[in-house]
């Protein structure tokens, strides 16, 4: 599961970043960044921070966390994620779109963060059009038990970054 942000702002317009996973694997990815529905023309290029992560639960005395996927059932209705372990108020949500079904730009939403559950939906943007109706997408999240640093490892300019920037991926 690969999530992200785009960190920098070489134009005005707005960009989620986008991966689908559909077409991805442990030696590709396959990413876009959208722009709102009413935008014309292409974007131009930035930077996009990214965390790749193997789906897993852990858990011990002083630490716990879920990595998982929703499959394809959340759409613009809110839907009820129901964690595998229970967590306390301190519990962190971290969420974003593993699929592209609908053809309009879109993100994900949250309220009612529980010890045992959260509910979410996906939100398109009203730009193109006011209808907001969105088909199912596949939703994957990241549940800590509390705040804390992410470490990993930086991933330096090589071939293979130069290599992902021009195949348009």
């Amino acid at each position: 599961m690969v999530f992200g942000q785009c960190v920098t702002e070489n134009e005005v317009e707005a960009v989620t970043v986008f991966f689908d996973e559909r077409y991805s694997n442990t030696s590709q990815l396959r990413m876009k960044l959208k722009e709102q529905d009413s935008s014309v023309g292409g974007h131009s290029s930035e930077i996009i921070s990214w965390l790749a992560v193997e789906p897993g639960i852990f858990s011990d005395e002083n630490f716990a966390f879920e990595l998982t996927k929703t499959g394809r059932k959340v759409d613009h209705n809110w839907h009820t994620i129901h964690f595998d372990q229970d967590y306390d108020d301190k519990a962190v949500f971290i969420g974003g779109l593993g699929s592209e079904y609908g053809g309009d730009a879109a993100t994900i939403r949250y309220k009612e963060l529980t010890e045992s559950n959260v509910s979410i939906f996906v939100e398109e943007e009203k730009c193109g059009d006011s209808e907001t109706n969105h088909t199912t997408e596949e939703v994957h999240y990241m549940v800590f038990s509390r705040a804390g640093l992410l470490k990993g490892k930086t991933l330096e300019e090589s071939a293979n970054t130069e290599a992902l920037k021009l195949s348009g991926l």
